[in-house]
């Protein structure tokens, strides 16, 4: 009895104390008050705190390491034609030759340090593409070069290295060609499909799983929409390309230049000097003309 008689009692007191604690807390005002958070941090001035908020207004492309077209020596740079669409985050390392009509899209990364990678007439090699050659020869007839067609339409992420693409193919997207892989003409690589090493798809037929297998034939309407499908990626590369700026006269560019900012990468030092120095003359003649229409005011 003493035992239940002191377990009570020791629940009773710390009901009276949760009580004297709550009207401390909420004497005379709602429990949802936020007065007692008055010097709590929002979320972006928790994050302007720690720096991950931070807006840089004085950005210039000067620190900007990215470069589209990377040349390895003499005659080792890549060759893009003048209607060809290249996006400027994509990269061309060493010898990628790009055909009339071809599109590049943002992210695809071509690799080409010692042999060739060619991108064919009106061919698409969609986002975040990965294509790449390999320096030993892999027979009599095949020196590690990736040799992609007229037409082929390339899908996203997709991974090709050391391969063959004829004429009016579809790679679905997120495929893997292997080392030595083929596609003849008019064929078709299901999505998220695997080419094994030196595997090869007859023409006019359809693949697909991993390892890749025969599902069926081609049929007309997959060829004519391969067809319209390349020329849709070329008539919506135009439409980019007069989007960011790529055709010429870059008026924009220059625009830049006379206001002390830098399009593209900066190696020279000097150069970079001056464009800071261009920019203090700016601000210093903005803010004078600031100050003198504040006082005349």
């Amino acid at each position: 009895f003493l035992f239940v008689f002191f377990i009570m009692l020791r629940r009773l007191g710390l009901a009276v104390r949760r009580v004297r604690i709550a009207r401390a807390t909420f004497e005379d005002e709602s429990p949802y008050r936020t007065t007692n958070v008055r010097n709590a941090l929002t979320q972006e001035e928790l994050e302007e705190e720690l720096g991950y908020n931070k807006k840089y207004l004085d950005y210039t492309d000067e620190y900007n390491k990215h470069r589209r077209d990377i040349i390895f020596g003499e005659n080792m740079g890549p060759l893009v034609a003048q209607d060809a669409f290249v996006a400027p985050c994509a990269t061309l390392a060493g010898m990628v030759e790009v055909w009339h009509h071809a599109s590049i899209w943002y992210r695809v990364t071509i690799k080409a340090e010692t042999k060739l990678v060619r991108i064919g007439y009106s061919t698409n090699i969609q986002d975040g593409t990965v294509i790449e050659e390999v320096p030993e020869e892999l027979g009599p007839d095949h020196d590690g070069s990736v040799i992609i067609g007229n037409w082929v339409t390339v899908g996203h992420n997709c991974y090709l290295r050391a391969c063959t693409i004829e004429d009016k193919c579809l790679v679905g997207m997120g495929s893997v060609l292997n080392t030595g892989s083929y596609m003849e003409t008019g064929s078709i690589l299901g999505a998220h499909s695997v080419l094994r090493p030196f595997q090869r798809i007859p023409h006019g037929q359809v693949w697909a799983g991993n390892p890749a297998k025969y599902i069926r034939d081609v049929n007309e309407d997959e060829l004519l929409r391969m067809e319209k499908g390349a020329e849709y990626y070329y008539e919506g590369s135009k439409d980019h390309s007069d989007a960011i700026y790529l055709d010429p006269p870059m008026e924009l560019y220059r625009e830049a230049e006379e206001k002390g900012y830098s399009v593209g990468y900066v190696g020279d030092e000097g150069t970079v000097t001056e464009l800071k120095e261009t920019r203090e003359k700016m601000r210093n003649s903005l803010s004078s003309k600031n100050s003198s229409n504040n006082n005349e005011n």
